[in-house]
């Protein structure tokens, strides 16, 4: 009775921990576009401190615009300054810097996927600042 115990507590916490991962605090964006916030702690030759507010992003299904907006003042997109580290077989698309301080990519999202991707960001000085984040497609 004991082992049976233990193991419906072990299986209910691997279900849990499933649960925790798949579900985003906020849940996934669902609307036309979806905003995701770039902040930068530090901006060094050899590590940079960006965070974004969704890392990784849930995107839901269907057609959205994904906007990507630097929070931090004194930084700016480089002309690349959103670009995905494999081919996305057509899921992004139209990637245009918008202003200094956003970019945007279209996300088609007709199958779910994980999409890892680059930040490059330019500080006043003039230094170079990445990051890696990622984006799931629900």
């Amino acid at each position: 009775m004991k082992n049976r115990a233990l193991l419906l507590a072990a299986s209910g916490l691997v279900l849990f921990g499933c649960a925790s991962v798949q579900t985003p605090p906020g849940g996934a964006c669902n609307t036309n576009v979806c905003h995701i916030q770039l902040t930068v702690s530090s901006c060094l030759p050899h590590g940079s401190k960006i965070t974004a507010d969704q890392d990784p992003a849930h995107i839901g299904r269907g057609s959205h615009e994904v906007h990507f907006d630097i929070a931090t003042a004194g930084y700016e997109f480089t002309d690349n300054g959103i670009t995905f580290k494999k081919p996305t077989g057509g899921a992004f698309t139209d990637p245009r810097k918008l202003t200094p301080t956003k970019y945007k990519w279209h996300d088609d999202n007709a199958a779910p996927g994980t999409y890892d991707y680059n930040v490059e960001l330019v500080s006043a000085s003039g230094g170079i600042c990445r990051y890696d984040p990622t984006i799931v497609n629900d």
